[in-house]
């Protein structure tokens, strides 16, 4: 395998930290790092070197891990996601969602030359977002307005335009699915694609949390609307630190710097590759089938007007009144299930382990209706209140 080809044709700035990038160094070099041994290195030449970089200074005992050039797995995970991801032509990894998005708002920034920010949603703890909260402490803004519903995004973008044909307005940053992955908001998505297209603003689909738990992928593809700029991360590790921003050659090759010096350590790529090559779409739609009905068996559990899962297949919350629900979560703690605000199925909740917890929601139930429990603690706080 060429890594190098690879890297140049589908890594953007051909490197996820540019300090490893191959031009950083004298000729004779190897482009990329198979594996690390003590003190030496094997490169994708096929010859062991002394590392005296030392993964710009990241390793202290040994090298592993991180090297002084980018591993062999970034362009083997970037050909795999290609695969699957047709539309991408070229990526970047970082480790986190929240700077894959404000990568992304770089990337709009610097190829339409332009500084204002649209969007709908949470997209990371970054200063250009948390800005637009109230109160953003800290923070300075940026230039980044958050609507409520996609309703009014379209409407905005329309008479914006209309008003101002020379606008300023970069990009639009927006989760296409949040919660409701239902018709209309297919067909709102479409429309926000046309209306961003006919105004040259970039358009950014935050699929942090989406990405890899839906069919084909990504709703982008299962829906078929192509944003310009995409983002996926969470799943895309299955537990370790790894995102990525994709989008077309000609955003992805403006000269942004965005460069950490973990971006391509060894673990999370090998991580996400196994990952990766686990969800073909066979397990896909076997994991989107059983989520659905574990869904609504749960649903059916629970009395309607106090406590729901909102959401889709793979994805959801626990919606009602607060003091309902922590009695219930308390009950579930007790009965071997402990629930969040958040509720994910992966590939490893078998049949066993959703009957336990159905099992678990109806005796919790039964004891709760007949009245003979109360909350011994307290209700769930939230971390951070959106607007």
């Amino acid at each position: 395998m060429n890594y190098k080809k690879i890297s140049d044709e589908l890594i953007a700035h051909s490197c996820g930290t540019f300090s490893k990038r191959p031009d950083q160094y004298v000729a004779n070099h190897p482009s990329h790092i198979v594996t690390g041994n003590g003190c030496r290195v094997l490169g994708s030449d096929n010859k062991w070197y002394v590392d005296m970089v030392c993964g710009l200074g990241s390793n202290i005992i040994n090298i592993q891990n991180n090297y002084c050039k980018e591993s062999i797995f970034m362009p083997m995970l970037a050909s795999e996601i290609k695969k699957r991801v047709p539309f991408i032509d070229k990526m970047k990894f970082v480790k986190t969602g929240s700077a894959a998005c404000e990568g992304a708002v770089r990337y709009a920034r610097a190829f339409t030359k332009k500084s204002c920010m649209i969007g709908l949603g949470y997209h990371g703890c970054h200063n250009v977002f948390i800005a637009a909260e109230k109160p953003g402490l800290g923070t300075v803004d940026e230039g980044y307005e958050k609507f409520d519903s996609l309703t009014d995004l379209i409407a905005f973008i329309k008479n914006t335009v209309k008003l101002n044909p020379k606008h300023d307005i970069a990009g639009c940053i927006v989760e296409p699915v949040r919660l409701d992955a239902s018709e209309s908001v297919k067909n709102q998505l479409i429309e926000l694609r046309n209306v961003c297209t006919k105004a040259s603003i970039v358009l950014i689909f935050d699929e942090i949390i989406s990405g890899w738990r839906v069919p084909n992928y990504c709703f982008s593809q299962y829906w078929n609307i192509k944003p310009d700029l995409i983002c996926i991360g969470k799943a895309l590790g299955n537990g370790f630190p790894l995102a990525v921003i994709g989008g077309t050659k000609e955003i992805m090759d403006c000269q942004v710097f965005i460069s950490n010096t973990h971006n391509g350590e060894e673990s999370s790529l090998r991580e996400s590759l196994h990952t990766i090559q686990f969800l073909n779409r066979f397990n896909l739609r076997k994991l989107w089938t059983r989520g659905g009905i574990f869904k609504n068996l749960m649903n059916k559990i629970l009395p309607v007007d106090k406590l729901q899962i909102v959401g889709y297949n793979t994805r959801g919350e626990w919606q009602g009144e607060d003091s309902f629900k922590a009695l219930f979560f308390e009950q579930m703690a007790l009965r071997g299930v402990i629930l969040g605000r958040a509720w994910f199925m992966t590939c490893s909740h078998d049949v066993k382990a959703l009957h336990q917890v159905l099992d678990a929601a109806e005796f919790s139930m039964k004891v709760i209706k007949k009245g003979s429990v109360v909350l011994t603690g307290y209700i769930p706080q939230a971390v951070f209140k959106r607007n």
